[in-house]
């Protein structure tokens, strides 16, 4: 027996030393200059095996900027931190004890675009790792230009064309695809209202905006319906964690010509290491726009929001987070647009967004490096008042005069996801999760109409005040329940990385009985089962199931070029706007199918990436097929009619149904370049060009944007700022669908200056001015012309913007 005790504590004793060879190391990744953390910072480790070989580990820093490696060698080990807009940080150190602390400052320098840390791939990384065609506008582009919205701000990025219904209402076209096949977001939150009419990116001031992420794209598998065209999500800006306590903020007041258009708005933040919060308020008006031959009748807007934000560190690895975001408009002038006739006046009465949002994420150990899971809850309201302007319909009996009527929308959405990011092993990664999210809607409108009785002489007996209630859209509910993966391999020293993702979403349709007319009033009298009263829809669900992949492959060819290819399968559901609208033109009908079937696509992009010190460069070429796409034809309405004692008989009326019939075909080309010689100049540039046919008839798909982009040059001067001119162009556009008017080519030109910051004592100023349109030319929108009334862009805008940073 001593003998055998004997062997076992010298085992014990041979064994100590080797569990005493592993260590964990700690840290913090800082700024330099003022010590606030770097969340999402790159950090790598390279240690040597037990063999002989180098094994490279790799992680993220958490929103305080911590990072863990554990079971890590005893002996030499190479820390290297990167983070975009900085200098990369190196540091070889010997590791002799169990527990190491590090802390990495990192010094900021100019930032290269391939260093963009974005999140919009389902996983924080540097864009350069991306796959997927992309594209990131920037603070600093943001707050340079005098513009109202943001797609507005994205009009420069290649591949994504502005379109209008007025300087307020504005959305996006992505390669050929409109908003409707575009699913947009705002801090991963989505953004679900309807589409005929361009307002849910209007409902975000850009002046509370970090950064705009763009997938150009096919994103299906992952985030679902709806990203046939791609994926935009808004991140807004937030606070920080700080070592110790900081309370800081900044002031922007801004005014511009061509619509005397002010700006004011007013940001706080505040923090220390265990918690953090922002707020900011912004408030807006404009008059109507002037262009070139006039001013744009019904162009105003007002408008003003609130954010707030707060997050806080439970431990150094569990942070809960929270905020709410509203935006109130009044008074938008809807100058254009497909929903109204072309004589209407339509106006916002209001429109609101309010938004709320909870948050907990945590960053617990090497395997499972981050998970969260998110709630959040977002109403949209748009009160529209619309005169349609049209002339009275005059019979031997009566006069029938259309007053106003008023479309009302309440878009409601809320949903909940969890998402975790793994790492396996090696140079491995794995991101899987779930969501589910709802879009409850509830729409009315009430047509007032004035009735002048004619007696055998044609004068006027008595008037009558007729009010006519509808629901475009039953109240109806749109649910998407999903599942999803994304896994990176990276070989060959991460010169080549395959990465495969896929999703699969079971969707649930429902709506409620709808009755044209809902009710009568006449004269102050209520009539709710009026009579020849129709039942638009009658209460029904319909259930999709969908998948979507996507398959790519990224090859580092040298150490600032990329070769990327990628293949996705999309899909989107059809629309409650889709399958339930209900519009009476008289003599026929516009009306939705309940059983639509979902548009699919298979996309192929191709591309070429440049980045370094002088020079910036991105082509990609890409294929876009789409199948089922979503039109009107000719066809019947069939409904049922209320003749009265409880008595319903079938009737039918010619109508344009929703139908799936049209198969799309899109290719073309995103280019864009910067040059950064020695010394202070700068130049470049972007173009975009989209090929589309209708497969079956061979004709033109619509609102199809031309051969367009733009050319820039700078110079900056030290310690002053700097100096930027702009041209802006596009080409005839003459391959049009049916119904569409050709447009003919443009180029205006720009100027801006901004200056460096000024440094007042405690706070610094600094400025952005310029001017838009210098010639004052008269130029056509060929989207924005051909989807309602806007024919002339805005004129030439002298603008100028003051920020205190204090």
């Amino acid at each position: 027996m001593k003998k055998c005790n004997a062997i076992v504590v010298l085992l014990l004793g041979m064994n100590m030393p080797l569990v005493a060879q592993q260590a964990t190391i700690t840290g913090r990744v800082i700024h330099a200059d003022n010590s606030n953390p770097l969340p999402a910072a790159h950090i790598s480790l390279q240690a040597a095996t037990a063999g002989g070989a180098v094994n490279v580990r790799q992680t993220v820093s958490s929103t305080a900027g911590y990072f863990e490696f554990a079971n890590v060698p005893y002996g030499r080990v190479v820390i290297e931190a990167s983070y975009v807009g900085f200098e990369p940080f190196r540091m070889e150190m010997q590791v002799d004890r169990q527990n190491v602390r590090v802390n990495m400052a990192l010094k900021p320098r100019q930032a290269e675009l391939g260093e963009v840390v974005v999140t919009s791939l389902r996983k924080t990384k540097p864009l350069r790792e991306s796959v997927l065609p992309f594209a990131v506008v920037q603070s600093g582009e943001i707050e340079a230009l005098p513009y109202p919205t943001l797609p507005e701000m994205m009009n420069a990025q290649p591949g994504i064309n502005l379109v209008r219904d007025g300087i307020w209402a504005t959305s996006l076209n992505i390669r050929g695809l409109g908003e409707n096949r575009i699913i947009a977001m705002v801090d991963g939150n989505r953004l679900e209202t309807a589409t005929d009419l361009a307002a849910a990116l209007s409902l975000i001031d850009p002046a509370d905006v970090e950064r705009v992420e763009v997938i150009k794209g096919a994103a299906s598998s992952l985030y679902g319906s709806g990203s046939l065209g791609g994926v935009v999500n808004i991140i807004t800006r937030k606070a920080g964690y700080a070592d110790a306590f900081i309370l800081k903020g900044d002031m922007t007041s801004g005014w511009q010509s061509v619509n005397a258009m002010h700006t004011g708005r007013l940001h706080l933040e505040a923090g220390n290491r265990k918690w953090r919060a922002s707020l900011s308020g912004n408030l807006r008006g404009a008059d109507d726009t002037r262009t070139p031959i006039g001013e744009l009748p019904n162009s105003q807007f007002h408008d003003r929001s609130l954010i707030a934000d707060a997050g806080v560190m439970l431990t150094d690895k569990l942070e809960l987070s929270a905020g709410l975001q509203h935006m109130y408009a009044g008074d938008v002038g809807i100058p254009g647009g497909l929903a109204f006739p072309a004589t209407a006046e339509a106006t916002y009465k209001r429109a609101i967004r309010d938004l709320y949002y909870l948050q907990l994420a945590g960053t617990p150990g090497r395997i499972l490096e981050n998970w969260s899971v998110k709630a959040f809850y977002q109403d949209i309201l748009r009160d529209v008042t619309v005169h349609p302007n049209t002339p009275p319909v005059e019979t031997s009996t009566r006069i029938i005069t259309p007053l106003y009527f008023t479309p009302y929308g309440l878009h409601r959405t809320r949903g909940i996801s969890f998402q975790s990011e793994w790492n396996p092993g090696g140079n491995h990664s794995l991101v899987a999760g779930a969501d589910l999210w709802s879009r409850h809607l509830f729409t009315d409108r009430t047509k007032y109409i004035q009735i002048e009785m004619l007696d055998e002489e044609g004068e006027v007996t008595a008037v009558n005040q007729l009010e006519r209630g509808e629901v475009p859209i039953p109240e109806s509910r749109f649910t998407s329940a999903g599942v999803f993966f994304h896994d990176e391999i990276s070989l060959q020293d991460r010169r080549f990385s395959l990465q495969l993702g896929g999703r699969f979403d079971a969707i649930f349709i429902s709506n409620e009985e709808a009755r044209d007319p809902l009710f009568l009033v006449m004269n102050g009298t209520l009539n709710e089962t009026p009579p020849n009263q129709r039942i638009t829809f009658p209460e029904g669900k319909e259930n999709d199931l969908s998948w979507s992949l996507n398959a790519g492959m990224l090859v580092h060819v040298s150490g600032s070029s990329d070769l990327t290819v990628s293949l996705a399968r999309a899909y989107r559901s059809a629309s409650l706007e889709e399958r339930y609208k209900y519009i009476d033109l008289g003599s026929m009908v516009r009306v939705g199918d309940p059983a639509l079937e979902p548009e699919t696509g298979w996309s192929a992009d191709l591309g070429w990436r440049t980045w370094n010190s002088t020079l910036e460069l991105g082509f990609n070429a890409f294929l876009n097929r789409v199948n089922g796409l979503i039109t009107e034809m000719p066809g019947e309405y069939v409904y049922n009619v209320y003749t009265g004692s409880d008595t319903w008989v079938s009737d039918t009326l010619p109508a344009l149904v929703n139908t799936n019939i049209d198969r799309g075909l899109l290719t073309g080309f995103d280019l864009n370049w910067k040059v950064m010689p020695a010394g202070r100049f700068f130049a470049g540039g972007s173009a975009g060009f989209v090929y589309a046919r209708d497969l079956d008839t061979g004709d033109a798909l619509p609102l199809i944007p031309p051969f367009n982009g733009n050319l820039f040059a700078g110079y900056r001067i030290e310690k002053a700022g700097q100096v930027t001119v702009k041209s802006e162009f596009a080409a005839d556009q003459c391959r049009i669908a049916d119904g569409e008017r050709s447009t003919p080519g443009y180029a205006v030109y720009h100027a801006y200056v901004q200056t460096v910051p000024l440094e007042l004592g405690p706070a610094s100023l600094r400025l952005y001015t310029g001017v838009e349109n210098i010639t004052d030319r008269v130029w056509r929108n060929h989207l924005t012309s051909n989807r309602g009334t806007v024919d002339v862009e805005p004129g030439r805008n002298f603008f100028i913007r003051l920020r205190i940073d204090f």
